[in-house]
């Protein structure tokens, strides 16, 4: 299957009032480049693009936890092994392997669940952000173990 990548350049765009990202697509923004910089600064936007995920819906705003707009400014720690590490080999590293192994024995919805409880280091906060009751939640991390 052939992919592709398209690119929007903007001035000034402030991640927090996005209007909208298209349903199923994700968005990465470089560390704050003028836009006549940006060929210059493609890696960074790639890289900030690997750890987006999929707009949920067409209109905004998205929450931080939703990542469907990360900003390159601010990965840190986490670039160097993004920028050093293939897919490959990120995909051999035990703790990912147990999360893949997860997502094949109960589906997507594990990874969502796991996704939410560490951005929000709460079952409860989790289990608000994703509308279910936080006994599901907790169902769902206890079956982590």
């Amino acid at each position: 299957m052939a992919s592709s990548l398209h690119l929007v350049l903007a001035r000034a765009l402030d991640p927090a009032v996005v209007p909208g990202v298209p349903a199923e697509l994700a968005w990465g923004s470089p560390d704050h480049v003028p836009p006549d910089r940006h060929p210059r600064h493609g890696g960074r936007q790639r890289l900030a693009l690997r750890f987006a995920r999929p707009s949920p819906r067409a209109y905004g705003s998205y929450t931080m936890d939703e990542a469907v707009l990360v900003d390159g400014a601010r990965l840190w720690g986490y670039a160097l092994p993004a920028e050093t590490l293939s897919a490959e080999r990120i995909a051999r590293v035990p703790d990912v392997c147990r999360l893949n192994r997860l997502v094949d024995e109960h589906g997507e919805d594990m990874l969502v669940c796991l996704e939410a409880v560490a951005a929000t280091d709460s079952l409860r906060k989790a289990a608000c952000q994703l509308h279910r009751h936080h006994n599901s939640v907790a169902y769902r991390v206890e079956r982590c173990f």
